[in-house]
Parts: C-alpha cells; sequence; structure tokens
C-alpha cells in the first residue's frame, strides 16, 4: 500500500527492518521508490540518525509517516530543528484507549507480559499523539476516542482506512452455500468475545442442525484451559471444530466457501480477517465496536450486535442463518463492492496522499489569515 503512493509523490523512501523478497522485487516496480533497509538491532538509532540529515535539509514538502510508533524519539524532537517543509504523522493501528476503558476488565486471567505490551503500546501512543502533526486512525468511530485519550484537537485526527489484499480474497459469489458454515479466525482469548459466542451458540446449533462452527486461530497461554473448556461444553463434537491459524491460501478457501464469519470482538483498530471474509463474499456478524462500525456506519450489509450479551447474538445469529437467499446475496455483493471502492491499496494510497497535501494545504491558509 505505501508503495503505492509512489505513484502520486516525487519520492518515497521506505526504511525498513526487514522486506522480504517478494517485497523487493516489487519496490523494483516503482522508479522513484527507494528501500532503506537497516539491521534490525539497530533500526531504531540508524533510521533516526538518517531522517535527521535528511530532513533538516529537505527543499520540498515531505512527510515522515511513522506506523508502530517506532520513530517516536524522532517525533518528539524539538520543532525548531526542522523546517516548514516538513510534517509528521504517525497512523495508531491499534484501539489501546478502547483496551483500558473497556476490555481489560474481561481479560482475566492476563499475563504481566499482556499488560506490559499494552502499557508500552499505550504509551508510544500518547507521545506520538502529542508530536505528530496528524493521527491516522483506521476508522471514522476512533476519531473521538484518541481525541479524549490523549487529550488532543479533533482536527489532528483523520479517519484513513486501513487495506486488505482484495485482487487475492476477492470472490463475487453467485450461489449462497449449501452447507451453513459459520466461520471465527482471530486469536482464541475472551478479548475477542469468544465467551459470549461460547454462551450464544448452543441455541443455534440446537435449532439447525445443518449449522456448523469452525475456529480458526491461536491459543494464548493464559487462556488455553479456559478455550478448551468451553469447546468441550458445547458438545457438539461433529459440529464444532477447532483448527491452527491458516496460511493466505487455506484461509482464502475457507472464506470463500463460508455461510457467515463472526467476531464478538470487544475493540479492534480496524480487523483485517474481516475485510478478508468480506472481500470473499462473506456476510459477516459483528459486534457493534467502533472498529468494526466504520466499516459500514450506515449499516448497510453488514450484521450488528449491540452489547455483548447472549440473547442479543443468539438472535442476530439465528436472523442471518434463516435470512433468504436472496438477502444473503445482497450482503456479500455490497460488501465486496465497498472493499474494491474503499480498501484496496491503491484507494488508501489515494487516500493518504490526499491526507498528506492537506497538510501543507491547511497550513499555508493559516499563514494567509494571520497576514
Amino acid at each position: 500500500m505505501f508503495l503505492e503512493t509512489a505513484v502520486h509523490v516525487e519520492r518515497l523512501t521506505v526504511l525498513t527492518d526487514e522486506i522480504s523478497a517478494e517485497g523487493l522485487a516489487l519496490a523494483e516496480m516503482y522508479s522513484n521508490a527507494t528501500v532503506m533497509k537497516f539491521p534490525r538491532e539497530r533500526y531504531l538509532v540508524e533510521s533516526r540518525s538518517w531522517l535527521y540529515s535528511y530532513v533538516q535539509s529537505a527543499q520540498e514538502p515531505t512527510v515522515v509517516h511513522s506506523t508502530f510508533g517506532h520513530l517516536v524519539k524522532f517525533f518528539e524532537m524539538s520543532p525548531q530543528r526542522f523546517n516548514n517543509n516538513l510534517r509528521l504523522v504517525h497512523t495508531q493501528y491499534t484501539a489501546n484507549h478502547d483496551w483500558f476503558n473497556h476490555a481489560r476488565y474481561h481479560d482475566y486471567p492476563m499475563s504481566f507480559h499482556y499488560l506490559g505490551q499494552r502499557l508500552k503500546s499505550y504509551w508510544r501512543d500518547r507521545r506520538m499523539a502529542k508530536s505528530a502533526d496528524a493521527i491516522f486512525v483506521l476508522c471514522p468511530g476512533h476519531v473521538d476516542g484518541v481525541a479524549s485519550s490523549h487529550s488532543v484537537a479533533l482536527r489532528k485526527i483523520k479517519a484513513v482506512s486501513s487495506e486488505v489484499d482484495y485482487e487475492f480474497f476477492r470472490s463475487h459469489r453467485q450461489h449462497r452455500p449449501r452447507e451453513r458454515k459459520l466461520v471465527y479466525a482471530g486469536a482464541y482469548q475472551k478479548n475477542k468475545g469468544l465467551d459470549v459466542l461460547f454462551a450464544a451458540l448452543p441455541e443455534i446449533l440446537r435449532k439447525h442442525s445443518d449449522v456448523s462452527v469452525e475456529f480458526y486461530g491461536r491459543t494464548v497461554p493464559r487462556h488455553e484451559p479456559w478455550f478448551r473448556k468451553c469447546i468441550a461444553e458445547l458438545n457438539y463434537p461433529d459440529r464444532v471444530s477447532v483448527h491452527a491459524s491458516l496460511d493466505k491460501q487455506n484461509l482464502r478457501e475457507r472464506l470463500q466457501g463460508a455461510d457467515l464469519f463472526i467476531s464478538a470482538s470487544r475493540f479492534e483498530g480496524s480487523p483485517r480477517a474481516v475485510k478478508e471474509a468480506i472481500c470473499a463474499g462473506c456476510p459477516v456478524i459483528l459486534s457493534s465496536i467502533p472498529g468494526h462500525i466504520g466499516l459500514d456506519t450506515e449499516r448497510k450489509y453488514i450484521h450488528f450486535v449491540d452489547g455483548h450479551e447472549a440473547p442479543s447474538w443468539s438472535r442476530v445469529l439465528l436472523a442471518a442463518i434463516e435470512q433468504s437467499d436472496v438477502e444473503w446475496l445482497r450482503r456479500s455483493h455490497k460488501g465486496v463492492e465497498v472493499m474494491a471502492a474503499h480498501y484496496t491499496p491503491e484507494k488508501v494510497a489515494e487516500q493518504l496522499v490526499s491526507e498528506y497535501r492537506d497538510l501543507f494545504t491547511c497550513q499555508e491558509t493559516k499563514a494567509d489569515s494571520s497576514r
């Protein structure tokens, strides 16, 4: 996706500590794109040093876009070190503020390692929010949360879509699957709302003998006993199956053959697996959290469940399973259409560059008005 921005800018430089042979080959297709690969153990120091020397002499409008906050120390430098050609942008990929406000209360037993990761990530988010000229979040529903969480102005926060490998996953379904397979793909933990699904599924499996459920993902040590116990208590070994995470090829096959994709997650940035399912023509049932609502703010093609109570989930699951084939196909086709219009790497790159340009336009307009 970032390489696609090269189509719209004069020069693109990617700073990284790891890139595949496939990625390098792709980068070579863009004549104005350069990949700077630093040793992993030296990445933070060497990337920062390269930026110091480069941006101080930049003669044209220049954007430094940090992902995951790795450039936080560079962003925290005194603004007086830079000329007016520079803008600093940070993408906040995860909804750490949502986790601290809501999801952490449902994640026991919690390891100190996991808690430490969340604290570190949240602290980095906070530092980046104070230092960046703009913060990009992955859906409109996160704008207010980030603003209030870090006490920054709303004008600094922009909702920018996150890409999905549309060409790989896309499938324009012509028929609804005969087998009623519900698919879950993600981590096996309570933050993902699996406790709600386990409470809601017995009624579904009891009322519809042709429905099966497939779980694809990985367990985490603190939830392994709980997860296995819940699977056993469902007591449908022939219709509920648990699998390890899948590679892209096999995941696409499962998604393209599924009747519904389900996620009751309590917090998300903009979940990749959900977008992959939608691209594959699989209607989805999602919790109505900001990271999900942002995919369909008008609720036109996604089945949303308000709250995390089992009766609500049972009711929506039953309605989705029992919807007509015509309605199923409508949701399937509409989802694929939305992904093509807004979430391909090309479309996201266009949106990014538009936001980059606005950063300079807004500054110029502000300067003119003060004269």
